[in-house]
């Protein structure tokens, strides 16, 4: 199922301008964009991305350390938050 970036919001809690942010500094990247260029959908591998950079934040990492902690094994950044 394909969210929307006002439902992404809605569900996390995220404005839409800290969501606007995750996509310029290549934190998180739409599953595909609609027909207008504005038209961004997410799945649910976009919203697990998403909760592992909030948590991030939530631990006080700056987001241009979160970036590169992305792109480790997911079974490392496992180990990280443990």
């Amino acid at each position: 199922m394909a969210y929307t970036m006002a439902d992404v919001s809605g569900m996390s809690g995220v404005s839409l301008d800290e969501l606007s942010q995750y996509v310029d500094a290549g934190l998180l990247t739409p599953a595909f964009v609609g027909n207008d260029p504005n038209d961004v959908y997410y799945e649910k591998p976009e919203l697990l991305k998403l909760q592992q950079i909030l948590f991030c934040k939530e631990l006080g990492v700056e987001q241009e350390e979160i970036g590169s902690m992305l792109q480790e094994d997911p079974y490392d950044m496992i180990q990280m938050m443990q």
